[in-house]
């Protein structure tokens, strides 16, 4: 998690104040090299080659809905062969913000309940300020493959005494004195 003091790697920050109520703002952004050499170690990609979004930002009242269409090429290591995996993420993030009211500003406070069944809180705007390079950058992390392979890269486990034994197996013969 980043600390307000750090600035993201692609930052591109919209202030709240400029967004005329009840009219959309459109704003296109694309990661330069450098963006994307700093992402690409980030989230643990081989490369960044592409990434790019079309962000609206819609202002009701308090409120701001970020939608981020956003384009990414990437390169992963396959998890059996460490081959480079390219791979493409084309998608759509919706986030909604809001400015602090004073709870969330550290005057007082409430306790907080999350209900796991409600939508997510609406993200806080920071300094007067959405960062929606942030948010496409985060976005794109969630979308990457966790587990890549390479094309029929399959992982042959050991067989016959160098099998690997189930750790249950392990645990309940420590727990019966056995090794």
């Amino acid at each position: 998690m980043r600390t307000e003091a750090q600035t993201p790697e692609f930052s591109r920050r919209v202030r709240a104040a400029d967004l005329e109520d009840g009219r959309e703002t459109a704003v296109s952004l694309a990661a330069d090299a450098a963006e994307r050499a700093a992402l690409a170690r980030r989230f643990g990609l081989t490369d960044l080659v592409r990434l790019q979004a079309a962000v609206r930002l819609l202002r009701t009242g308090p409120l701001v809905t970020a939608t981020a269409d956003l384009e990414a090429d990437v390169v992963q290591s396959c998890v059996v062969t460490l081959e480079p995996v390219p791979a493409a993420i084309r998608d759509r993030a919706t986030r909604l913000y809001a400015d602090p009211g004073p709870a969330d500003e550290g005057e007082g406070g409430e306790e907080v309940v999350v209900q796991i069944d409600e939508d997510d809180p609406p993200e806080p705007i920071v300094d007067g300020a959405i960062d929606i390079g942030e948010l496409v950058a985060e976005e794109m992390g969630l979308r990457l493959e966790p587990y890549p392979r390479s094309p029929g890269a399959a992982f042959d486990a050991p067989a016959g005494e160098d099998a690997l034994e189930s750790p249950f197996v392990v645990l309940g013969r420590l727990k019966d004195g056995r090794r």
